[in-house]
């Protein structure tokens, strides 16, 4: 599960991974020297590599869809796995 997807290639032919990572809806970070073709949605970035501070302000300045996060918080809880397990030894008694 990932939100964003960023790329540090100094050089990659078309791609593959960056459409997949869009056609799954996630925000990319890539290279600006990177093949227009492999940019299919509005969720991309162009970055450039030799400025570090740039990249990372960009990236925690942009209000990225955390749509995992709503998933996890329900899913990755002690809680839930306790309620969890305790409705499986409940059903199994006998």
């Amino acid at each position: 599960m990932m939100d964003i997807y960023i790329s540090c290639a100094l050089f990659e032919g078309f791609g593959l991974s960056l459409v997949e990572s869009q056609v799954n809806g996630l925000t990319l970070y890539i290279p600006s020297n990177t093949s227009k073709n492999a940019i299919i949605s509005d969720k991309v970035t162009l970055i450039n590599l030799e400025n570090e501070e740039g990249i990372i302000n960009k990236i925690l300045n942009n209000n990225i869809n955390n749509r995992n996060k709503t998933r996890l918080n329900n899913t990755c809880d002690i809680n839930y796995f306790i309620k969890k397990i305790d409705n499986i030894y409940k059903k199994n008694r006998y």
